[in-house]
């Protein structure tokens, strides 16, 4: 019984090792690269913006971000 399990976990590692061969670890040119977004808007929605995403420590832990 433990030498089928054995011989099970080898085939599963064997079947997993083959499937990581085949991916396409190669990577796109911008992954090299930092973009730079700009966005303008007026200051009152600026201003609105920043105080909608600012939550507190107890507001996530309990659960009470919007």
């Amino acid at each position: 019984m433990f030498r089928q399990i054995i011989i099970f976990l080898l085939l599963i590692l064997i079947i997993k090792a083959k499937y990581l061969d085949n991916l396409d670890r190669t990577f796109s040119t911008g992954d090299d690269k930092v973009f730079e977004v700009s966005i303008t808007m007026p200051d009152e929605e600026y201003k609105k913006a920043i105080d909608c995403i600012q939550v507190n420590q107890d507001d996530y832990n309990n659960k009470r971000v919007k």
